[in-house]
């Protein structure tokens, strides 16, 4: 007796055949469908950054934010956490939420209530041309 050859198999139903549990199986498809994102994306930041004309390819403007964000968020799903080096407030300052509210809102008073904050003017505004007073709700002059 003669076997028959066996047949190729495709790599789903080597997958099928090495994993039965279905849920297992698609893990496996996500990983490796997440794997190729990466690899994709890596090579296409790198290549945006590459000068090719010197091998005779055309240099194509290729906007790499779209690519970044994808890099970050698989990277991000790997538990990788990739963020920008550098200081935190730009100017490198260690100033608190507090102070640097204070510093944008001017003379307000910031007054805290568990999870609410109101806004409370501590004096009142006047504007310099016309003398008259501001009204802080609107910004108008009131008359």
């Amino acid at each position: 007796m003669t076997e028959a050859p066996a047949k190729k198999q495709n790599l789903i139903q080597k997958l099928q055949e090495k994993i039965p549990d279905k849920e297992e199986q698609f893990e496996y498809i996500g990983l490796g469908v997440r794997l190729i994102l990466l690899v994709w994306a890596t090579l296409m930041l790198s290549l945006s950054y590459l000068d090719l004309s010197k091998l005779g390819i055309p240099q194509q403007k290729i906007d790499p934010t779209f690519i970044a964000s994808i890099f970050v968020s698989i990277s991000a799903s790997f538990g990788a956490n990739i963020q920008q080096k550098g200081e935190k407030n730009g100017a490198g300052s260690k100033k608190s939420v507090k102070e640097e509210l204070q510093e944008a809102l001017g003379d307000v008073e910031l007054i805290g209530f568990k999870h609410k904050v109101e806004l409370v003017p501590v004096k009142t505004k006047i504007d310099p041309i016309s003398g008259k007073e501001i009204d802080l709700q609107s910004g108008r002059l009131k008359p």
